[in-house]
Order: structure tokens, then sequence, then C-alpha cells
């Protein structure tokens, strides 16, 4: 319990932090994630070592609790560095390299992914892929052909859509006809969950059973997220030309972090 909230505690804080270097100067571009860190730290809690993360670049605390650690993450922000080589995959933490590069085009990942995790069958290995998008990454072309794929070949995956409601200034009822994106898995065959998304107990229950599934060879889970970016989107944006900031408010009351703080207090 206490390891999940130090994961929360230290994403919020590394947000903070980023934003300020970036004003700085010192880094390029910021991504926010205030708001969203259950729907980071849960999912990754539920993975072993063994399992493979491949996630957008918002998602600090999902990196955090699978060990990465601060000074990679950001080393990727600073210069784009990442390194995979034999002396860092020593002497980081386990877990800490099971995951592939971010990429900053939208949704290109998803089939790559699968990809991935198709291999890591024919290699025998029991390896379950955790594959997080964002909501804005489920209106491309990428996410119907990677959960497509996924679904016929019945791969050990959990599709983590994280629902924050805004891909940048675009909302969620412009992404979608349907009521949510959990609702779509059973069109690629297999099953879909919507889970409270600020509530990190409820994600880490979630995923863990996705999981669990996935690798007994029940086949891939959608697990969605629903959750709120309460940040602007990245260093570049300014949310107060789209959306109103008494929803803000709103949210806020519901923060993950305070609501976990309370829990343990309990």
């Amino acid at each position: 319990y206490r390891e999940l909230y130090e994961s929360m505690i230290r994403a919020r804080e590394l947000e903070d932090r980023g934003m300020i270097l970036q004003r700085q100067g010192e880094l390029h571009f910021w991504e926010g994630c205030r708001g969203e860190e259950a729907s980071h730290v849960g999912p990754a809690a539920a993975m072993q070592e063994n399992d493979w993360l491949q996630s957008d670049w918002r998602q600090y605390g999902m990196h955090i609790q699978r060990c990465r650690s601060l000074e990679d993450i950001l080393l990727f922000w600073l210069r784009g560095y990442e390194t995979w080589d034999d002396e860092t995959a020593r002497t980081n933490a386990p877990g800490a390299q099971r995951r592939m590069p971010h990429t900053v085009a939208i949704g290109t990942t998803i089939p790559q992914a699968v990809g991935m995790v198709w291999g890591q069958r024919y290699q025998n290995n029991d390896d379950v892929g955790l594959i997080q998008m964002g909501d804005g990454a489920t209106s491309k072309g990428d996410f119907h052909e990677g959960l497509n794929f996924a679904g016929v070949l019945d791969l050990p995956i959990v599709f983590l859509v994280v629902n924050n409601q805004w891909a940048i200034s675009v909302p969620v009822e412009r992404q979608t006809a349907a009521e949510t994106f959990a609702a779509k898995a059973p069109g690629y065959g297999f099953d879909g969950t919507l889970v409270d998304g600020n509530d990190v107990l409820a994600t880490y229950r979630a995923t863990k059973r996705a999981v669990e599934n996935a690798r007994n060879g029940e086949g891939p889970t959608l697990v969605e997220a629903l959750t709120y970016r309460r940040s602007a989107h990245s260093s570049s944006d300014d949310p107060s030309i789209y959306r109103d900031e008494s929803e803000v408010e709103r949210w806020a009351e519901l923060d993950p972090v305070d609501r976990y703080e309370s829990f343990l207090e309990d």
C-alpha cells in the first residue's frame, strides 16, 4: 500500500519539477499528468517483473512503479536519450528495462507492441504485454489494427486506455460515439472493463485480473481507466481556451492522491 502511495507522490513531484525545468529552459517540452496518477501506478503494480510495458510519455507514475529512475526519465526529456545496454540492465532494478521506446506519434506503437508480444510467444515465454494509450489514440487506425491483430491471434495482452477526457483540445465525445471505450472490445473478440481511474486500488485489481487471464491463455482484455487531466496537455498548451475551469474544480474534489491518503489514514 505504501509503495503505491510513494509512486503516486513521486510522479506528482516529478511533474511539478519538470514544468519548472521547462520554464527555465532546461527541457524543450514537458507533459502534465496531474489527476491521473492512480491510472498509471495501479496498472504498473499489477505487472510481473518479466512483463513488457509500452506507454506514452506522460505516464511518469507507471515508469516509477516499474523501477525506472527519475534520472532516466529526465534524460529522455532533456535529449531524447534512452538506452537498453547490458550495463544498464545489470544496474537498474528488475522490470526497469522491460519496456519499449517512447514515440511522439500517437498510436503508432500499438501494432508494434502487439507484434513484440507475438514474438515473445514464439519464444515460448509467458510474458504479458501491457499496452497503454490515451483516449485520443483510439481514433487512430493503429488502434484498430493492433486490437484486431491481438484478438485474432489471442495474444496475452492488456490494452490500457487512460481516458483523461481530452485529446489535447478535443473532448472525448468527439473521439467516439460509443458509450465507453471498453465497449469496443467485444468487436475484437475479447472483454473490456471500465474502472474508476482515480482509485489506485481499483485500477490495480482490474489490471491484475486482466494480466492473470492473459497469462493463463485467456487472451487480451481492454481496461478503460476513467480519469481526468487537470493540468495542461503540455508546456505548449493553454487549456483555458477550450475547457471550463469549473469542470477542473469538480474533478479536483476526486483527486486520486487525496483519496488514497484518506484510505491509508483510515
